[in-house]
């Protein structure tokens, strides 16, 4: 039995409360909101082309549950990498981890991270039935490539960023969308970059709260490039540039509801680094970014009701 002095918890190694824990279930949000605007989106825009009885719940539900599964790996990747490399510790600012805490042994973390692999194969090969194999297979493949070498290359070289603008973004709104209406365009990406940036706003606070520790073991993000200063600012336009790429993707195409409706989000936002400005620990960032992933999936969730009450 492991015992976590830090949280009072006790988690027997290897076992399904530590899984539970390395899946962080609380970051799940990043991945089920760009796919609930892709689904709301194809949805609105084939009741406006009189074309909803189309619409299949089938693929929708595939890449939900595919993008989860893909967080999971991930995190359970850059749980396991992290500790290979040095890169956390137990007297580390953020949540624990499973292999720092030592409730999961190398071999078995390495055995469940397969599994999750083949989870995510079994759940997206059946997406190829509904459109293009070839684009299909490279998104799926280009995923669990990125999925690994986010921690092991991208995180550790201030490129982190990037990669979640394009992989919390840009893929999964447009490959949603396209899977279910077999087509795409520019406003479905300009919602699915406002979407990423928004996601990013998890990974900015995140690296704002580890950044005197990940200078300890060389790991260097963004945080470092602007300051934790500039990094707390970026933060704050961040909501902004979501609201502006809103007002193209969403106002002007017609979805005028789901426009305003991020106002709500927005203030949220706005709190948020109002909060953030007097806190400069990181133990006590940890609340702030469980309440940015609250946001995050509010922001989904506006979206998707601003989308509906236009056909209401």
């Amino acid at each position: 039995m492991v015992i976590d002095i830090k949280s009072s918890q006790q988690v027997k190694k290897n076992s399904l409360k530590a899984i539970i824990k390395g899946s962080r279930i609380e970051t799940l949000p990043g991945a089920a909101v760009p796919v609930i605007i892709g689904i709301a989106l194809a949805a609105g825009d084939m009741y406006r082309t009189a074309n909803i009885l189309n619409f299949n719940l089938v693929p929708a539900i595939l890449c939900f549950l595919f993008a989860c599964i893909m967080q999971i790996n991930a995190n359970l990747i850059n749980d396991y990498f992290d500790y290979r490399n040095g890169h956390d510790s137990n007297a580390r600012m953020g949540n624990d981890r499973v292999a720092t805490k030592g409730w999961m042994t190398m071999p078995f973390m390495r055995g469940v991270i397969a599994g999750t692999n083949l989870l995510a194969a079994i759940t997206g090969l059946p997406l190829l039935f509904y459109g293009d194999w070839r684009i299909l297979i490279s998104i799926g493949i280009f995923c669990m490539i990125f999925s690994l070498l986010y921690t092991t290359f991208f995180s550790k070289r201030a490129l982190g960023d990037i990669l979640v603008l394009i992989f919390f973004g840009i893929v999964p709104v447009c490959t949603t969308y396209y899977l279910l209406t077999g087509n795409c365009n520019w406003y479905i990406f300009m919602a699915s970059v406002a979407c990423g940036f928004e996601i990013d706003s998890m990974l900015v606070i995140n690296n704002f709260r580890d950044h005197d520790e990940d200078l300890t073991t060389g790991k260097h993000t963004l945080s470092h490039i602007l300051g934790r200063r500039n990094m707390l600012l970026y933060y704050l336009i961040i909501g902004f540039i979501c609201t502006a790429l809103g007002y193209f993707c969403f106002y002007r195409y017609g979805y005028t509801m789901a426009f305003h409706l991020q106002i709500i989000y927005l203030i949220n936002h706005i709190n948020r680094y109002n909060t953030m400005r007097n806190i400069w620990q990181g133990p006590k960032l940890n609340k702030e970014l469980a309440k940015n992933g609250k946001n995050i999936l509010l922001y989904g969730v506006l979206i998707a009701v601003g989308i509906i009450l236009k056909f209401v």
